[in-house]
């Protein structure tokens, strides 16, 4: 993991238990960095080691998954002073709106964090009340953390009061280091669903000429289009020709044969799934 998490636990820490206790606590958790750089990739492990070391010497109510959450507010609190949080802001008015671009905004951060290994979600289902999300990580012992972050940021960027209920929590494969979570999120969302049917509506009424895919493909130069069959019916110029072949090659073609969905992960590739 990036540096700026660590920075985020060694500065609320300090500011919340003094500059002993984090002293402690690094020494607990056989931490032999005094500093940390934002940019330095650190152990995943250091995290969890701190949490727990926290949860022993500070003691209380507290536990190692309490840590965990505190730390995840810590680094919400704390990339605001970066911008982060215009960025978030930045993906629509509704806290709704900021889960379905989560895997967008990590796109994002990879040109200043390309070794970032960001977790993908996906809402797969949305009501006046909130919502069904899914968690994918190739990070064990970090949902506690997540769930912190989103804490922080519905309270601190959206004024929403959220409840979180793990649903589901798994290795996809037995053995793997890849978890699967789903989260059920309580809030209010009947703003985001109400200006999601009005959207759908005025689509609805909404009455356009037909377009020829060749101008979409000239707008979209890095696009394709396919159908229901998944067979692909055009592609960019562009797309074209970084793929290395010629028009007729591809057209026609099994879709599946030459791309994969990256994102969100672990979603199959068809055309249900696209339009659920």
């Amino acid at each position: 993991m990036y540096g700026m998490l660590l920075e985020s636990v060694q500065h609320f820490v300090q500011l919340e238990y003094g500059e002993e206790i984090w002293q402690q606590v690094m020494e607990k958790a056989g931490c032999k960095f005094a500093v940390f750089n934002t940019h330095h990739i650190y152990p995943d492990h250091l995290m969890t080691s701190l949490a727990a070391a926290c949860a022993e010497l500070i003691g209380g109510d507290a536990t190692m998954d309490t840590f965990m959450k505190f730390f995840g507010r810590c680094f919400v609190r704390f990339f605001s002073n970066f911008g982060y949080d215009m960025t978030i802001r930045s993906t629509g008015r509704y806290f709704s709106d900021f889960l379905e671009n989560v895997d967008n905004i990590h796109m994002q951060m990879r040109f200043t964090y390309p070794k970032m290994k960001s977790p993908s979600m996906y809402i797969t289902h949305v009501d006046p009340q909130g919502v069904v999300l899914v968690y994918r990580s190739n990070r064990q012992g970090f949902t506690h953390y997540f769930m912190g972050q989103l804490y922080q940021i519905a309270e601190e960027l959206y004024n929403t009061k959220l409840a979180i209920k793990v649903l589901e929590e798994a290795n996809t494969i037995p053995g793997a280091k890849k978890v699967l979570v789903k989260f059920r999120l309580d809030f209010d969302n009947r703003d985001f669903v109400f200006s999601r049917s009005e959207k759908r509506t005025s689509l609805e009424r909404l009455s356009l000429p037909a377009v020829p895919c060749s101008v979409l493909m000239t707008l979209f130069p890095f696009g394709i289009v396919f159908g229901e069959d998944m067979r692909i019916l055009a592609a960019g110029e562009k797309l074209l020709q970084i793929c290395g072949t010629c028009p007729e090659a591809l057209l026609g073609q099994i879709i599946t044969d030459y791309f994969k969905l990256r994102r969100p992960r672990g979603i199959p590739f068809t055309w249900k799934k696209l339009l659920s």
